[in-house]
């Protein structure tokens, strides 16, 4: 099943000038969009379990923000809100795969006798003891110094990044789904498509 089959647009109001849109998913999630229009641009603000983000837009281009946010990519929206957040919102640090990469290089150093038995040991040894966590960017500062001096090159071909859970979530479903019910919405999607899906999507 679609993962963003499991979501529903629970209640859409307007508060003054701010259009607000309550989401609910699988299985115990929550997200809320809040769309500030203004001639030629808006604001969008969502305050969710997976954190809180927000944006404003001078100029779209476009009839309206919801018409802007709905046609564009779902990576330019996320990263726009979580721009605040750093680099490491996007750009995190991934321990495990690192690891793998350091025992690949130390395997390839011992075969081609770059490194000797008991070299090789050692440095194993010592990599498993290091243990650098995901959440903590200055891994690099807590690299061991035997390995450092070994491979003072990491970057090159040892250290791994990638998306955070929060902006792969963000990217992957919630926004995709927000911008489809936005979509159908606007009439931008086919009349028959909007009346076979909007129930399953919109109702408690």
């Amino acid at each position: 099943m679609d993962r963003l089959d499991k979501y529903h647009v629970a209640r859409s109001e307007k508060r003054g000038t701010c259009e607000v849109y309550e989401v609910w998913f699988e299985p115990m999630g929550y997200a809320f969009f809040y769309i500030h229009e203004f001639p030629n641009g808006g604001t969008l603000a969502i305050v969710s379990d997976w954190g809180n983000y927000s944006h404003m837009w001078n100029s779209t281009g476009l009839p309206s923000l919801k018409h802007f946010l709905a046609t564009c990519h779902s990576d330019y929206i996320v990263m726009k809100l979580g721009y605040e957040k750093g680099r490491e919102f996007s750009h995190q640090f991934k321990s495990e795969k690192t690891l793998v990469n350091f025992k690949k290089r130390i395997l390839e150093d011992r075969r081609d006798d770059r490194l000797s038995r008991e070299e090789a040991r050692d440095l194993w040894e010592i990599l498993i003891d290091w243990s650098p966590d995901d959440n903590d960017q200055s891994w690099y500062w807590t690299m061991p110094k035997e390995l450092s001096k070994q491979y003072p090159d990491p970057f090159e071909w040892g250290f791994e990044y990638g998306p955070s859970p929060r902006y792969q979530f963000l990217v992957d479903h919630l926004v995709p789904f927000f911008q489809r019910y936005l979509q159908r919405e606007l009439g931008m999607v086919p009349k028959q498509e909007n009346q076979e899906t909007s129930h399953a999507e919109t109702s408690v």
